[in-house]
């Protein structure tokens, strides 16, 4: 295997982490807001790690791309 044959491959493994841990957090996050929704109305922690969980997939999908961007030579 050459050097861009591995990075592309390495790219996806990484995209494929991110979007995996996101819909993990969606999940998480889905079951326990339905399960505290009628408990109470706070709700901004659940949304604070979807915002993480979004930032983490961004940089995921984001270091996938430039990896590559490396490929394509």
């Amino acid at each position: 295997m050459n050097i861009s044959g591995g990075l592309y491959r390495l790219a996806q493994v990484i995209k494929f982490g991110g979007r995996a841990v996101f819909v993990l957090i969606l999940t998480v996050f889905s079951a326990s807001f339905f399960e505290t929704f009628f408990e109470s109305q706070n709700i901004e922690g659940g949304l604070f790690a979807v915002g993480l969980g979004l930032l983490f997939l961004i940089a995921t999908e984001a270091s996938a791309w430039v990896l590559e961007g490396f490929t394509n030579d």
